[in-house]
Formats: C-alpha cells, sequence, structure tokens
C-alpha cells in the first residue's frame, strides 16, 4: 500500500490532465468536516477525508473514475463511512472563498504531503490511517479500506497492551505498532527512539533496527542543514564533516550513500586529485566492509573522469579495479556500465 502512496505523491507534481473542470461530487459526499463529525457520531461511522486537486490532479480524476464514482463503493461507504471531500482546485470558481479557508484549516490539521491523500478517522476526526491512489479498481480498494478499519481495533488493542508493559516487552509491542506503515501513530518519532532505549542491552536485533533508523535520521538532518546558498568549496567542507561524524560505522546503505554525496561534492568542488586520495583511503581500510570498499573504488574512477585533468585511462584502471572486488555486486554491476560507457565514447571520438 506503501507503495502505491509514494506513487502518487512523487507523481502528482508532473502529472496534469487536460479538459474542463470536474463537477463537484453528488450524496452522499460532504464538504463541511463539523457536519461529517456530527452525523458520524449520531450514524457509528469513521469519517473518510479526501485531499484532492479536482480540475488538474491526475492520480486524483483516476481515482475518482475507477473507485469513487462506482455504485460498489457508494454502497459500501453509505453503510460504513462519512464521506468528505476536501477540494483544492485550479479553477477559484470551483469554490467559494469560504469552503477554501475551511479547507485550509484542515489541511493545517492533517498535513497531506500530495494529493490524493486519503485519511480514514473516528467520529472526533482523530485519524488512525491514510491511503491513496491504487490500483486494481473498486472492489479492491474497499477490500482494502476494510483492511485498514480492521486494523483499527487491532491497533486500539496493541496500545492497550503498550500501556500496561515495560522494558523489552513495550519494546517489543512498540515495535508492532510503528512497524505499521499505514497506521498513523502519535509522535512516531519519540516512540522509534524510546524502543531504542528499551531494547538496548535487551534485545540486539530490536535494537540494531531502530538504531539503523535513528542514525539514517540523524544522517538526513545534518545532511539537510547544511543547506544550499553555500559555495561548492564549503559544501565540501561540510560533507566531509557529516561522513568524518559517522566513519565509524564502516558499513550500510546510509554510510554508501553520504559516501555517494561525497563523490558528488568533490566533483562540484573539482577536486578531483583530492577525491581520489579520499576514497582510496577508503578502498585502503581493510575496517570498512567490502561494499563500502568497492563502492569508494567505484568513485574514484566517477571522480576522476568528471574534474579538471582526470586520464581517461586512470579511470578505466579504477573502474577494473571495482569490478575485480566483486563482479555481480551493485557497486560492480555499475562499475562495468561506466567502463563500457567510457570505452563506447572513446570508440566514437577515434572514428
Amino acid at each position: 500500500m506503501l507503495k502505491a502512496i509514494s506513487k502518487t505523491l512523487c507523481s502528482i507534481a508532473v502529472m496534469t490532465v487536460a479538459g474542463g473542470a470536474l463537477a463537484a461530487k453528488p450524496e452522499p459526499w460532504i464538504t463541511d468536516m463539523d457536519q461529517a463529525q456530527k452525523t458520524a457520531k449520531a450514524e457509528g461511522k469513521d469519517i473518510f477525508v479526501y485531499f484532492t486537486g479536482s480540475d488538474w490532479c491526475g492520480w486524483c480524476i483516476k481515482l475518482d473514475e475507477e473507485v469513487l464514482s462506482k455504485p460498489v463503493f457508494v454502497d459500501y461507504a453509505k453503510k460504513n463511512l462519512v464521506l468528505v471531500e476536501l477540494d483544492f482546485p485550479n479553477d477559484e470558481e470551483l469554490i467559494s472563498e469560504e469552503q477554501l479557508e475551511h479547507n485550509e484549516e484542515w489541511q493545517e490539521v492533517f498535513q497531506p504531503e500530495g494529493f490524493p491523500s486519503i485519511y480514514l478517522t473516528d467520529s472526533n476526526a482523530k485519524s488512525y490511517a491514510m491511503t491513496g491512489y491504487e490500483e486494481g479498481g473498486a472492489e479492491k480498494y474497499i477490500a482494502n479500506l476494510q483492511a485498514l478499519r480492521d486494523g483499527k481495533q487491532a491497533t486500539a488493542k496493541l496500545q492497550k497492551q503498550i500501556a500496561k508493559a515495560s522494558g523489552v516487552e513495550r519494546a517489543r509491542l512498540l515495535d508492532k505498532l510503528v512497524s505499521n506503515d499505514s497506521a498513523i501513530v502519535d509522535d512516531r518519532e519519540g516512540k522509534i527512539i524510546e524502543i531504542a532505549e528499551l531494547s538496548k542491552g535487551k534485545d540486539d536485533a530490536l535494537f540494531n533496527k531502530y538504531n539503523a533508523i535513528l542514525t539514517s535520521q540523524k544522517i538526513a538532518k545534518d545532511m539537510k542543514a547544511i543547506g544550499r546558498d553555500i559555495s561548492k568549496e564549503e559544501r565540501l567542507e561540510k560533507v566531509l564533516a557529516v561522513f568524518d561524524n559517522y566513519k565509524h560505522l564502516k558499513e550500510g546503505h546510509d554510510l554508501e550513500r553520504l559516501l555517494a554525496q561525497l563523490g558528488d561534492s568533490f566533483i562540484g568542488a573539482d577536486q578531483g586529485e583530492n577525491g581520489v586520495n579520499f576514497m582510496q583511503s577508503v578502498v585502503a581500510d581493510d575496517s570498512y566492509s567490502m561494499g563500502m570498499r568497492q563502492s569508494a573504488a567505484l568513485f574514484k574512477g566517477i571522480i576522476n573522469a568528471n574534474t579538471t585533468g582526470g586520464s581517461q585511462q586512470d579511470s578505466l584502471s579504477y573502474y577494473e579495479h571495482a569490478i575485480s572486488m566483486d563482479p555481480e555486486s551493485g557497486p560492480g554491476q555499475r562499475a562495468k556500465s561506466f567502463k563500457k560507457r567510457m570505452q563506447e565514447e572513446a570508440a566514437s571520438n577515434a572514428q
């Protein structure tokens, strides 16, 4: 389900649909969250909150056509849900100023990262799950919604167990809660920290899992703090400092990504020799994992090929070294690709 959500959030910025504006949805859809809460309490239903851009968001239009307009969905909703549409159209004539203000207020509450975003909430508008566009039609969509609604009860039961638990038992229960990516969990980051603290020295697998998550978050935060309005030389210096803070890890995808960003920074600052020497220091350090060392060998070739003074022959040699370390690994495959491309360009230029 999260893949579908991620695709939605990443695609809406570039996907538009030509044509006229869409008409507002008929009954049983409403546009007032206060009314929705009153109805949900009176009828014992959950609320289905739909953030959409009805006249510009392609995935929203597909969701309308493939699911929300289908009789089977409408019948299911009438029995189980209060449907609320919060629209953000480009055409200002489609929505009143008062309605837009109402929608923006609730946008602040839910803070959707993209459109379409759908939140399932209780009768007090407290969200417990979210989803977006998903392929497969109305019946599959309904099944997924029902699974989320069923999960609400399981989550409530789990939260009661967590409230009574302590120590590593609490950490394991919190892990079950946090691992449900579709569930909306209050203070998820705080719970991740708590799991790491409670499991340290008690459950190595659990501690390693959440310590890795925390480390990944810290690296991302440190990289974001560097900012963009600095010189390329300053950026290289700051990325080097971030890498130095985490080089003790010696392995992991986060450290490899950081190494790649460092390679980009050497290229941006046009410091080919320094970059090659730095990467060689990683290659020669047996305390790093094979993945780190092979990635560094690959980056030697990339840096050398993209900075002033780097020779083609040296880059080919660096790529060959990276390949020899493990031809079938990810870095090994990429090194093969770079080597082949360089050889093809050389042959083309010689003609």
